[in-house]
């Protein structure tokens, strides 16, 4: 599950239910956030 923001448990684990979706997530993970306003 992906963490909580402002909580005690600000981290998490994320996975994809279908496996040939995990190098999409794994590169999305590697480039930097958007700023949200």
């Amino acid at each position: 599950r992906a963490g909580r923001y402002g909580s005690k448990f600000p981290n998490g684990e994320v996975t994809c239910l279908d496996g040939e979706d995990l190098p999409l997530l794994h590169s999305s993970l590697r480039s930097p956030s958007p700023i949200l306003e």
